[in-house]
């Protein structure tokens, strides 16, 4: 009767459940996501070589970090950055679908009656552990066992519904499954989460509110919604960009149609599997979680197969040539942060070009170039000190995250070889520079002497920056592999054979001086050697180990 349902406990109870089950997936998936760190990256890159290696890729990392959004979300970052392929990352994509499905077997577990026994072994940890990992495992406990207390709470709430006619004829109305497709597509992109709408979809089966086929035609609907976080990544960073989220749209979309025309074949095989025998009768929490694994393992297996065949349609949709060449993008600081690390890194490696050839004309520059070309080098130093300030701005917006050892070193790392870059492209602009426009506004002219000399020195220089700066400028390498470190100020300012030039060179400026050499052009010659130290000894703080491509 209605008027034995006590309407404003069912819904404070209701959305308190809802939001119990929001928060709880929302601190398992980041609780996860830092202790996987940037092992998640460099994991998705290696291994996504094939279509078989890269969807297993795709369904491992989205079962680690149980979110198949944040792995759609890194492959997207990867094309942009062009680290992968669109094939590759559309592999990832394919298999994230299938590494969801452990979150739904989890969630039909019943073990609610044990979910604060979950959440206090979690508070436990997180009041002993003195460790960021364990304090981690802590947030990821207590995050699942609230997952559990908010399926517990919303089947208390929705109890007494399965007996209220209005409530029962309204939930009969969505067994047409197109309709109730559409409501957990709605549902999935509004909460931009397919395993809480599959959570909440499971809550109801409990309460046995719902059949299998629309519980099935729900979860199938979740499927659909979680695309729009990967369409959401992929805008502003370039076609290929988008065809990666068109892929993943596709194989959800068509995966979704085909298996509500198939429904009644599907329903049967999760029968078979789980026991049952009623079709029409309600769905249990086990029947729900061996559908959804059931048709994402066969979407999978069907799609690999014809995934070159998605990557071209999808090219068509988004108007992607074959011959198109897509730019990495800027940052976008609202990813998770294992995807916004190969941006960082392809930012570093950039500015690593720009000091470099900032490096390369200075010295020239200074001995023979023009106003113009002094002034080009000054500009250049702008252009680098600004993205110096914008890797220093993108990692203090992150520096607040719920992060990981190896996520906060990376982080650490990317500013310590920013600040060293930027260091190099203000000692070039204040010595070298600057002794160039000295030589201009009092008309001098370096000898011929001093030109060989001072080019053999830049020489060594350019090749000792080249040396170590690898672990910018290699492939697919880290820059937090190899973080530079702290100075051991009493060994030797600069490598040997570089020292040695540097001494030879200042004699023979010396010698020039005593033979009759005009002192103002002695003192601006100088002036360019020492900047040219300065720059050579900022090496010193550089790593001194090999980078082995990850």
């Amino acid at each position: 009767m209605a008027s034995d349902i006590n309407w404003p406990l069912v819904a404070v109870e209701l959305a308190g459940g809802v939001a119990l089950l929001l928060i709880g997936v929302s601190e398992v998936s980041r609780s996860l996501k830092a202790l996987s760190g940037t092992r998640l990256t460099s994991v998705l890159r290696r291994l996504s070589g094939n279509r078989v290696t890269g969807a297993l890729t795709g369904a491992v990392a989205t079962a680690l970090v149980q979110s198949s959004s944040v792995t759609t979300v890194l492959a997207v970052s990867f094309v942009s950055a062009g680290i992968m392929a669109v094939t590759q990352a559309a592999a990832v994509v394919v298999g994230a679908n299938l590494g969801t499905t452990v979150t739904a077997q989890i969630v039909a577990l019943d073990i609610t009656e044990y979910s604060l026994a979950i959440v206090a072994a979690g508070g436990l940890l997180l009041g002993l552990a003195r460790r960021d990992r364990w304090r981690l495992v802590g947030h990821a406990c207590v995050g699942l066992g609230l997952v559990f207390l908010g399926l517990a709470a919303m089947s208390a709430a929705m109890a007494p519904l399965a007996e209220y006619e209005p409530f029962t004829s309204a939930m009969a109305a969505t067994s047409n499954p197109l309709l109730a497709a559409t409501i957990g597509a709605v549902v999935a992109a509004t909460i931009q989460s397919s395993s809480a709408t599959t959570g909440i979809v499971v809550a109801m089966s409990a309460a046995g509110l719902i059949s299998l086929p629309t519980g099935i035609a729900l979860v199938l609907g979740a499927n659909i919604g979680t695309c729009v976080t990967a369409v959401l990544a992929a805008l502003g960073r370039g076609a290929a960009a988008m065809q990666t989220a068109v892929v993943h749209v596709l194989v959800n979309l068509i995966g979704a149609l085909v298996w509500l025309v198939g429904l009644d074949v599907l329903v049967a095989l999760v029968l078979a599997v789980s026991g049952g025998t009623d079709p029409g009768g309600p769905a249990t929490p086990r029947e729900l979680a061996n559908a959804h694994l059931i048709f994402n393992l066969v979407n999978t297996v069907v799609f690999l197969a014809a995934l070159p065949l998605l990557v071209r349609v999808a090219g068509r949709i988004v108007g992607l040539r074959r011959h198109d060449q897509v730019e990495g993008d800027v940052v976008r600081v609202s990813d998770p942060l294992p995807s916004v690390l190969p941006g960082l890194h392809q930012e570093l490696s950039s500015m690593a070009e720009d000091v470099r050839t900032l490096l390369e004309g200075s010295v020239p520059a200074a001995i023979e170039g023009t106003a113009d070309d002094l002034a080009s080098a000054r500009r250049m130093d702008g252009e680098i000190r600004r993205t110096h300030e914008h890797l220093v701005d993108e990692c203090a917006r992150h520096a607040d995250e719920e992060l990981g050892e190896d996520q906060r070193d990376a982080l650490e790392a990317v500013l310590q070889w920013g600040n060293l870059l930027e260091f190099i492209s203000a000692a070039t602009a204040a010595g070298i520079l600057r002794a160039g426009r000295r030589r201009l506004k009092h008309e001098c002219t370096f000898s011929t002497q001093t030109t060989v000399s001072v080019a053999r020195v830049h020489d060594l220089v350019l090749a000792d920056f080249d040396r170590h700066v690898r672990p910018l400028t290699d492939p697919g390498a880290r820059p937090e592999a190899t973080p530079p470190s702290t100075p051991d100020w009493s060994g030797p300012p600069v490598e040997a054979p570089l020292s040695a030039a540097f001494e030879d060179a200042y004699a023979q400026l010396s010698n020039r001086l005593l033979t009759g050499s005009d002192a103002r052009t002695y003192g601006i010659e100088v002036e360019l050697l020492a900047g040219l130290e300065n720059v050579a000894s900022i090496f010193e703080r550089f790593p001194r180990q090999q980078v082995t491509p990850q």
